[in-house]
This record gives C-alpha cells, sequence and structure tokens, in this order.
C-alpha cells in the first residue's frame, strides 16, 4: 500500500466516524422530532393544540433536514464513490442501523 493509499483511508475511515457523530445527533432529534409529529396531530384532535409548541417542532425539524444534508454530503464526498444524493437519503432515512454498522466497519478501516 503505498502513502497515497494509506492516507486515503485514513482520510475515508475518519470522514466515516464523523458522519457518524451526525447520524447519531440526527437520530436523537429526529426520533424526538417524530413523536412531536405525532403529539401536534393529536392536539388537532383535542383541541390543546399550542402555535408555539408547533413552531418550535417545526424548528427541530428544520435542524433534523440540516444534519441529514450534512451526512448526505460527506458520504457523497468523502466516504461511498458515485453515491446518488436519493440513495444517502434513502440509507438514512430507510436504512439507519444497517448505514451505521457499515460506517462502523469504514471507520474501523476495515473496507
Amino acid at each position: 500500500m503505498t502513502v497515497t493509499d494509506q492516507s486515503i483511508r485514513q482520510h475515508t475511515s475518519e470522514s466515516a466516524a464523523k458522519v457518524i457523530e451526525i447520524l447519531r445527533q440526527w437520530k436523537l432529534k429526529h426520533d424526538e422530532y417524530r413523536a412531536g409529529i405525532i403529539a401536534r396531530e393529536a392536539s388537532f384532535a383535542d383541541g390543546s393544540y399550542d402555535a408555539e409548541k408547533s413552531a418550535s417542532l417545526d424548528a427541530l425539524g428544520d435542524e433534523c433536514s440540516e444534519l441529514a444534508a450534512d451526512a448526505e454530503q460527506m458520504m457523497r464526498v468523502h466516504v461511498f464513490e458515485d453515491l446518488l444524493p436519493a440513495t444517502a437519503m434513502d440509507w438514512i432515512y430507510d436504512d439507519y442501523d444497517a448505514l451505521m454498522a457499515d460506517l462502523a466497519d469504514i471507520a474501523r478501516g476495515d473496507f
């Protein structure tokens, strides 16, 4: 393995570790957001809707979107070759656990 190959592998591993951290933050916020959406829908039905809480929930949704976009960008540019943006987002939203396992392998240099 040349120095260049080794530095590329190290960069990829470090980038995967950064994506893991971003996605951990995203997951916590996304779970809170999803629970908030369910609660907001219930508040419409029972008449307890709170516009201030709703605005806060919308801001949390924006944070989730920004974190997902950051992870998607880093995955496409620094971790996976030829990854389409839509595929990256599908992995984040639909295959989170498998993605995290793959990223953990890459972060350990197992690729």
